[in-house]
């Protein structure tokens, strides 16, 4: 079975022209010896997929502790051959600018397209960050990384940098910040966080 999947329609506004969605041309096949039921759904709603990952991370991932009770990092690559990073800022008020570092890691790749990146993120939001991938499966690979986050009460300026690398159309639907509706959160006051800044190493051999 092998079928195309059209490139998404593209809208206009004013003079500006933007993609809907991130999904890009490529081909499907499946070989298999046994019958195959195929049946078609409803294209999947704008961020599914950023939404799995959430609740894949928050039930299997480890929790980064990090001084702001309203700021959270999760990790996950337990039984994986990748890893998973997601940050959350559950206050209300500040938004929270993280920078992931995993140029020291070993025979892997970012869906970032950069193994640096920094990242400002809106209240009550969160953001797969990063997701780092072996590059050659034959060879030693490690994950390593670390990350430095700060709460900043003003909202960044309409001029500046809020993704760096910026986020491709591409992958909009995976890396873009995500608002947090589905939580019920009480504010608690308190002062904003000083930066702060952890390094992981996580190391893995082929036998």
């Amino acid at each position: 079975i092998a079928g195309i999947l059209p490139q998404p329609p593209s809208v206009s506004s004013g003079d500006e022209r933007e993609d809907v969605g991130t999904s890009v041309p490529y081909t499907t096949a499946l070989f298999t010896s046994r019958p195959v039921a195929y049946s078609s759904h409803r294209e999947t709603l704008p961020g599914f997929l950023a939404e799995s990952i959430f609740l894949l991370v928050e039930k299997e991932g480890t929790k980064i502790q990090v001084n702001s009770p309203n700021m959270e990092i999760y990790q996950l690559h337990k039984n994986l051959c990748c890893m998973f990073i997601v940050a959350v800022n559950r206050d209300r008020s500040c938004h929270m600018t993280v920078t992931c570092t995993a140029n020291e890691s070993v025979n892997m790749v970012s869906t970032r397209g950069e193994l640096v990146t920094t990242d400002t993120i809106p209240p009550m939001h969160r953001q797969v960050v990063m997701v780092l991938s072996r590059l050659e499966d034959t060879q030693t690979y490690k994950f390593q990384f670390s990350y430095m986050y700060q709460c900043v009460q003003c909202p960044p300026s309409p001029s500046s940098t809020t993704h760096v690398p910026e986020i491709l159309p591409m992958h909009r639907e995976l890396h873009s910040p995500r608002p947090m509706r589905a939580y019920v959160y009480h504010q608690q006051q308190q002062q904003p966080a000083a930066p702060t800044a952890q390094k992981f190493v996580l190391q893995h051999r082929r036998l």
